[in-house]
């Protein structure tokens, strides 16, 4: 390797103060260093939860770790083609860790400002930033803006054939989340994952979901879908708003077992 893909490459005083958690220091680095923006890190593991994200820009750590909004939008005013970069490691966009960490919902609208594509980009397991901001609960004002930047989002299956809308109800989603997913793409109920499940059994199977959300899914549900469940007593038992299904075969670590 070459002395210029040496230093590219080499760990930054900036990087460690990113995933130092450093915020105030690492802001005053950007504007004194500059040219460390531009240097990619292989990085470290930054969480117990996390796997290696290698080769990454201090975009996508910062956005990984939730920096404080100022530090993204100076990061990205150093570095702007950076927001169209992913990783090496998941081929995730800095939008995709913004909404994988349950950053700040100012920073996933910054990002969306500067490459409103990126809310098409999928990475390695096929998932967009809608799958894991649906996951990870981001609120409803974060999650329209990213069906505004791709509407049809809502139906882009994983590598396990998951569609955001499969996530919302393995999440908890509340009824107004799941029809807004729902309500202009009707035909997302008919597609099945990997196991043959289609949103309506694998919410009831797999998530704690609630009376309305149930009743909801089978109403809409077109009737040539067999049920593949017996929810007669649950339904029976169940008081509206309450989580009736504990989750079972599906949780974070099941999720988030290929990041």
């Amino acid at each position: 390797m070459n002395s210029t893909m040496t230093s590219m490459f080499a760990s930054s005083e900036l990087h460690k103060l990113i995933i130092g958690q450093e915020w105030v220091k690492a802001n005053v680095r950007i504007m004194s260093h500059k040219p460390e923006v531009f240097k990619i890190r292989n990085c470290e593991s930054m969480a117990t939860k996390f796997k290696k994200c290698v080769k990454a820009y201090p975009l996508h750590n910062a956005c990984l770790l939730q920096a404080p909004p100022y530090l993204v939008i100076n990061l990205i005013q150093a570095f702007p083609r950076a927001v169209k970069i992913p990783d090496t490691g998941h081929g995730r966009y800095p939008l995709h860790h913004a909404v994988f960490s349950k950053g700040y919902p100012e920073n996933v609208t910054y990002l969306l400002a500067q490459y409103p594509e990126a809310a098409m980009k999928t990475d390695r397991t096929g998932r967009l930033p809608l799958h894991y901001a649906l996951f990870n609960k981001m609120p409803i004002a974060v999650l329209e803006k990213l069906i505004a930047a791709y509407p049809e989002s809502v139906k882009i299956q994983d590598s396990n054939g998951w569609t955001p809308v499969h996530l919302a109800g393995a999440s908890g989603a509340p009824l107004q989340v799941m029809r807004m997913l729902i309500s202009p793409f009707p035909e997302v109920l008919e597609l099945k994952d990997v196991h043959t499940f289609c949103v309506r059994d694998f919410c009831i199977i797999h998530s704690a979901v609630s009376k309305e959300v149930i009743e909801y899914l089978i109403a809409a549900t077109p009737n040539s879908m067999a049920m593949e469940v017996d929810v007669a007593d649950i339904l029976e038992e169940a008081p509206d708003g309450i989580e009736i299904v504990k989750t079972e075969g599906f949780d974070n670590a099941g999720f988030l077992k290929n990041l």
